[in-house]
């Protein structure tokens, strides 16, 4: 018989919900979390910020 344990992580609250997170499995999806991480992008603005932070050095006309 497999040594299942379940644990359940806990990330806190976000204004009236909780937010955890397991490996129970269920529905899986292709895309690793990437749908999730654009959605947080999109509410941070993190990658933009990033985008201004970092200078281009290479030679564009080339």
């Amino acid at each position: 018989m497999p040594n299942r344990t379940t644990e359940t992580l806990d990330f806190g609250r976000m204004g009236r919900r909780r937010l955890e997170a397991n490996f129970e499995g269920g529905d899986l999806s292709s895309d690793g979390g990437l749908m999730l991480l654009r959605q947080i992008d999109a509410h941070t603005g993190l990658s933009r910020l990033a985008a201004k932070a970092l200078t281009e050095r290479r030679d564009t006309a080339r």
